[in-house]
């Protein structure tokens, strides 16, 4: 006998939404681009863009703030590639985000 089934899990993790990320083009609408929620706790799936903007801009590599955020390097690998991630997994990440502030360009 193999494993429980997955429809007898009490709960299913829902699948990320790609419209939400789609432009709503009508006549109350922008017609610039839809920007994706930076992260999404439905799916628990960050933005990749812009979680590896918000890391750079603080001066981090992702192997740096994978330490200071307390998570495994596989597990942030794997959010900036878009795969959802655990309640427990994005507090750390918020919580490691807000510890710096992004870096001011000199010009």
């Amino acid at each position: 006998m193999s494993g429980p089934a997955q429809r007898d899990l009490p709960f299913e993790r829902p699948r990320h939404d790609f419209s939400a990320a789609t432009p709503q083009h009508g006549a109350n609408s922008d017609t610039s681009r839809a920007q994706a929620p930076f992260w999404n706790p439905k799916t628990g799936i960050f933005d990749p863009a812009q979680l590896r903007l918000a890391i750079v801009m603080r001066g981090w590599t992702v192997v740096e703030f994978a330490k200071v955020a307390s998570v495994s390097h596989g597990c942030l690998y794997s959010a900036l590639l878009g795969t959802g991630v655990t309640d427990r997994t994005a507090i750390r990440v918020f919580r490691a985000l807000a510890s710096r502030d992004p870096l001011s360009l000199a010009l």
